[in-house]
């Protein structure tokens, strides 16, 4: 009886993988899969776009009057890594948290084989890895995504032997979106827009963001943290925009 009961069950679950298999089809029907990258049909997310987390690391810097800062990026913003990293920002019908997991672990990679040109001194404290803040906006969506870069790129970096800690210690002014903005009107309100809610005092501190378009988000993050008692030596993007004001 034991036997036939689970004879029983295994049929149930497969008439249920059928069923799902079916819906999974009639759902594609009615509204086809695209990948987010590339739009390929019938695919979430395919095999060359999901292999954009994994790519080297470009290394460069952020140009500014009072002090660069060095930048490393999983590449240039266009293409397919464009349309990842906005799905992943607005699109709340897509789970992209593995991705950029992974793509903050290539840049967690990244930064640890270019040390010679964006060294970071660790010291006997934890480095720390700040993720840059978003809009309340996106925080009620859930679409989060600097947090899930930098758990990523403190895995790699602990993989390494370094100490290191996540902590989200700034926070954007309500209102204070740069979107529209053009680079020198970002540049301009740079030290109006974020501000530390914890002390940092001599912490040693990496950057995470998602774009880095003028550079201005990353270096009003980096006023903030030194306001609040850190140093900021370097930051990490999925993308960087490049344009001769701002990347060189």
């Amino acid at each position: 009886m034991s036997g036939a009961f689970a004879e029983g069950r295994i049929q149930s679950r497969d008439d249920g993988g059928m069923v799902t298999s079916l819906l999974e089809e009639l759902i594609n029907v009615i509204a086809p899969t695209h990948c987010a990258g590339c739009r390929k049909w019938d695919t979430p997310l395919c095999d060359e776009c999901a292999s954009l987390a994994e790519q080297s690391p470009i290394a460069s810097i952020i140009d500014d009057a009072k002090s660069p800062m060095r930048s490393v990026a999983l590449g240039t913003y266009g293409g397919s890594l464009r349309n990842l990293i906005l799905a992943a920002k607005h699109d709340t019908t897509r789970d992209l948290r593995d991705w950029l997991w992974r793509a903050g672990h290539s840049l967690g990679q990244g930064w640890l084989d270019h040390r010679a040109i964006v060294d970071v001194p660790t010291g006997n404290k934890p480095l720390h890895l700040i993720p840059a803040p978003s809009r309340w906006t996106r925080a009620w969506r859930g679409m989060l995504i600097t947090p899930t870069i930098a758990a990523g790129a403190a895995q790699a970096i602990h993989d390494a032997g370094i100490p290191v800690v996540v902590v989200p210690a700034l926070h954007q002014k309500w209102g204070s979106s740069q979107a529209g903005l053009s680079g020198d009107q970002r540049r301009r309100s740079r030290n109006r827009t974020i501000t530390a809610l914890i002390e940092v005092e001599e912490a040693n501190c990496v950057l995470v963001d998602d774009v880095v378009t003028t550079g201005a988000t990353m270096l009003a993050c980096r006023d903030a943290l030194e306001t609040a008692g850190g140093r900021c030596f370097v930051g990490l993007s999925l993308a960087i925009v490049q344009n001769e004001r701002s990347l060189k």
